[in-house]
């Protein structure tokens, strides 16, 4: 999350929320809710990093990496669903082809054998 990542250098660099709010030109309240919603516009995290002297690109590239780390699970699951599902379909088709034997069968038993 970009919020934790801004709090981990914030601290690291000394500068209070307070501090950093108004070298944005943020309210203290209004900066407290980016940072519980995770939410702030790339002309804020552009001003956070100049406050903070760093390049923007290490707030963007922790949200990228959880972004894929999220994408790569969902896709694990995605693909464990999809084997799961096609071995019932197998199973159902197995299935209809034993229910078609057994009809044959039933159809062939009940009919008078024509000596």
């Amino acid at each position: 999350m970009i919020s934790k990542r801004i709090t981990e250098i914030r601290k690291l660099k000394k500068v209070t929320e307070k501090e950093l709010s108004e070298g944005i030109g943020m309210s203290l309240t209004g900066f407290r809710q980016a940072l519980s919603n995770d939410d702030f516009k790339i002309r804020t995290l552009q001003k956070i990093a100049q406050y903070l002297n760093v390049d923007i690109s290490v707030f963007l590239k922790e949200a990228q990496i959880e972004n894929l780390e999220q994408t790569s699970s969902e896709c694990q699951n995605c693909k464990l669903k999809d084997s799961i599902i096609e071995s019932k379909n197998q199973i159902i088709k197995e299935q209809e082809t034993l229910i078609q034997q057994m009809q044959n069968f039933i159809e062939k038993s009940s009919k008078p054998e024509n000596d």
